[in-house]
């Protein structure tokens, strides 16, 4: 497939809230906004920075490839910080809850 009909489906995809959320969240499984340094593990290293690389990749089209991408991709974002988080526990701590210990 070629870059700009590539480029033109994603726009597509991102003309949608759904389709923002679901950008963001395979971007967000990427790990596109974290650092991916792995001391001492290169094959492991390697293999997140490939999986980023594609997210970054898809930044880059979105951004670069298309005139209303940064707009999208604002709104993604802003769409994202909007919606409710999840807390996010862990199990070891989930039992100190309440003052039960």
């Amino acid at each position: 497939m070629e870059k700009q009909r590539f480029a033109e489906l994603l726009v597509n995809v991102m003309q949608t809230q759904t389709g923002r959320e679901f950008i963001y969240e395979l971007l967000d499984t990427m790990e596109v906004h974290v650092p991916n340094y792995v001391v001492g593990r290169q094959s492991v290293m390697g293999y997140e920075i490939g999986r980023r690389s594609v997210g970054e990749e898809l930044l880059r089209m979105l951004r670069d490839d298309t005139e209303e991408g940064l707009q999208l991709e604002l709104l993604m974002r802003q769409e994202a910080r909007d919606r409710p988080k999840e807390k996010h526990k862990d199990e070891f701590y989930d039992q100190f809850e309440g003052g039960n210990v």
